[in-house]
């Protein structure tokens, strides 16, 4: 991470007040990848129960954040929202423990609800087996086992954006001292594309250097249905229903976000809630 933000100076880019051109702002999404890249190694190559930074992914609460880090990405933006209006935080001027830790805490919960009502039970059907419960944590393998540290590695990319959104809220990435470093936080979507595209096509590598038949599309695309959707329309239907925090105008707009197309037309993309910009980016 130190090397990255070297190199964001390197190309101009640590500046968050400055706008940048199509080459450069192409620049910082190839670090980006690199960063992610390089987060990904340990967990791939190399002794599993070797090396501090493989422990450190493999931590059993590092583990459970990145089982339910799908739930904190989606819920955290409301959370920080409820706490401005709760406490009369002003936008640029706020306090940023405060919203961290309580914009955290309070997805968390939601998160670990959502995966044991929701995410769990339904990928228990997709897969034909029990799902991945957390003291499986330390399990791996090459074969049909959930990868050691992946889950950890979610976890470090949810604690990205969750940061990133509270120091964009609360004015922290305007001070002087840390807040080019926090905006490059903005990596950690990155870090969750890199993820699931190596996650995606392992099976399709593996297939193919074995000799094997390729996974069945049907199956897999029924699979990627019940993890994404079905917890997703939980959140938004939670955000609209009790938070009021979409701005969604007429039923072209609403069926826009259920179905996660939103991203094809800019003028309501981020209208119903900001972190389902990526998800759509990821669906795609």
């Amino acid at each position: 991470f130190v090397c990255f933000h070297a190199a964001t100076y390197w190309i101009g880019l640590s500046n968050t007040r400055v706008l940048v051109d199509g080459s450069r702002a192409f620049s910082r999404q190839l670090l980006y990848v690199l960063v992610a890249l390089f987060l990904l190694l340990p967990a791939v190559f190399g002794p599993q129960d070797r090396g501090i930074v493989r422990r450190f992914i493999q931590l059993r609460p590092m583990v459970f954040l990145g089982v339910v880090s799908y739930g904190i990405y989606m819920w955290h933006q409301a959370f920080i929202d409820q706490i401005s209006e709760v406490t009369n935080a002003v936008t640029f001027r706020s306090d940023f423990l405060t919203h961290a830790l309580g914009a955290l805490a309070m997805a968390v919960i939601v998160a670990t609800v959502s995966y044991r009502l929701v995410e769990n039970p339904l990928q228990r059907v997709a897969h034909g087996r029990r799902a991945f419960d957390r003291d499986d944590a330390h399990a791996f393998s090459g074969e049909g086992h959930r990868l050691a540290g992946f889950d950890g590695l979610r976890a470090i990319a949810a604690l990205m954006i969750v940061v990133l959104h509270v120091t964009s809220f609360t004015g922290a990435t305007n001070s002087a001292v840390v807040g080019n470093v926090l905006a490059r936080l903005d990596g950690g979507v990155t870090v969750f594309f890199v993820i699931s595209g190596f996650l995606l096509y392992r099976p399709f590598a593996a297939s193919h250097l074995d000799g094997g038949r390729d996974p069945d599309l049907a199956r897999y695309a029924w699979r990627r249905l019940t993890r994404i959707y079905p917890a997703y329309w939980f959140a938004l239907g939670a955000v609209i229903l009790l938070f009021e925090q979409t701005d969604l105008h007429g039923p072209g707009d609403f069926f826009r976000h259920v179905f996660l197309v939103q991203i094809y037309q800019p003028a309501s993309g981020l209208g119903g809630r900001v972190p389902a910009g990526t998800h759509a980016v990821e669906h795609s």
